[in-house]
């Protein structure tokens, strides 16, 4: 199951896009009660539908949650990559949705759903880096100048991004810059670094399981 924060919260948060529709305040709450819903845990097919219902009306922030069921195959929705990654790319389409720059970005870099695309999935990290200090597009972006992967290999950049990474409380970019000072000769810094990323889990995990800063990419 896919870590997501609620509406409410990213909307706070700034996660998503400036490109922002209005819709009828009616269509608007049963959106906020679905992802509530969703957020919850409720796997009933029953929620799938209802979102399939919000999208014909125009909703189109509500793809991404019928991205995440046919991506998990959960809600009654079969598994299959390929939806998802559709559904994904839906509700980028005028809406700007960022968690779903994130969820096409991840399914591009592991080619799953889709053509394997390091490119496009560095485009959409940055995209979301651009809108917001996200711990998942910072840490990802670090990890793709540290290996040349959709971009040119840049060890010094790769430090940037797992810093910055490392600024919002990311647990991946702590371990992945663990990982970079090892092979760099630090063995030192690699144990402190990995020492602090276990901590931060467990302190994180324990408040909020699905806390967005224990989100791998």
């Amino acid at each position: 199951m896919h870590l997501n924060e609620s509406a409410e919260e990213m909307g706070r948060h700034g996660l998503v896009d400036r490109n922002v529709v209005e819709f009828p305040r009616g269509d608007d709450l049963r959106l906020e009660n679905a992802i509530e819903s969703f957020d919850a845990g409720d796997s009933s097919p029953a929620l799938f539908r209802e979102f399939i219902d919000l999208i014909d009306k125009g909703l189109k922030e509500a793809n991404y949650f019928v991205g995440c069921m046919y991506e998990d195959g959960t809600n009654g929705a079969v598994k299959n990559l390929a939806h998802a990654f559709h559904y994904y790319q839906k509700s980028v389409e005028g809406f700007g949705y960022l968690e779903g720059y994130l969820a096409q970005a991840r399914l591009l870099y592991h080619g799953n759903g889709t053509t394997q695309d390091y490119e496009r999935a560095f485009q959409y990290y940055r995209h979301v880096a651009e809108q917001r200090e996200h711990p998942v597009a910072l840490f990802m972006l670090g990890r793709m100048f540290q290996h040349g992967t959709g971009v040119k290999k840049d060890i010094q950049e790769a430090r940037v991004w797992y810093g910055r990474a490392i600024a919002t409380g990311s647990v991946y970019g702590m371990i992945n810059l663990a990982m970079l000072e090892y092979e760099e000769g630090h063995p030192l810094k690699s144990f402190f670094l990995r020492i602090k990323a276990g901590i931060s889990a467990f302190l994180l995990a324990r408040r909020n399981p699905r806390d967005v800063r224990l989100r791998g990419g």
